[in-house]
């Protein structure tokens, strides 16, 4: 059994796939952004999906951030794993230029795959009803989670809770994700 950690990119794949990899068989970045088919051609059936989510406000904060920390061919390499168009980037904070609705939507209606939709926000902060359905979901009895403010994938963003952030097309995603804390779909 092979486990993959989707996210839309910018939500703690990274973290949650290093807390894994000792544990279980965990498939590597750039994949843990490819959609169910893709997937399900590149690495057969036998796979559980961890689907990472996470504030979408949140998400493009910390893209713009990384982009002012590592430069603009960052920026561009991380266009090119999420299978979107650089040339689109300027859009960033009036259309979802990522597909990150289209991402999500196609783990809820695909059939190939268990799914355990999680929130960063949840697992990273401990959220013990999320904890708890990770390690059931792996079968394992612990995973050093805690948010980590000195993780190598951290930018130098530092939040604000009365940050004016004009932007405009998440409303329809950020309600889907706001539906629940944790969502489990059996194929």
């Amino acid at each position: 059994m092979k486990y993959a950690v989707i996210t839309f990119g910018r939500a703690g794949s990274s973290e949650l796939i290093d807390k894994l990899i000792s544990k279980v068989d965990v498939i590597r970045k750039p994949d843990n952004h490819l959609y169910p088919d893709n997937l399900f051609q590149k690495y057969g059936s036998d796979i559980k999906v961890i689907f990472l989510t996470r504030n979408i406000k949140d998400i493009i904060r910390s893209v713009l951030q990384r982009e002012r920390d590592k430069g603009i061919i960052w920026i561009k390499q991380h266009y090119k794993n999420l299978n979107s168009d650089f040339k689109n980037y300027n859009k960033i904070l009036k259309e979802d230029k990522f597909n990150f609705e289209d991402l999500y939507d196609s783990y809820i209606k695909q059939k190939y795959f268990e799914v355990l939709f999680i929130k960063y926000e949840n697992l990273f902060f401990n959220h013990k009803d999320t904890l708890d359905s990770l390690y059931k979901f792996t079968k394992l009895n612990y995973i050093d989670i805690s948010y980590n403010e000195n993780n190598r994938w951290r930018g130098n963003y530092k939040s604000k809770k009365n940050d004016k952030f004009a932007f405009s097309w998440d409303k329809s995603l950020q309600t889907k994700l706001n539906s629940y804390d944790i969502l489990h779909y059996n194929k």
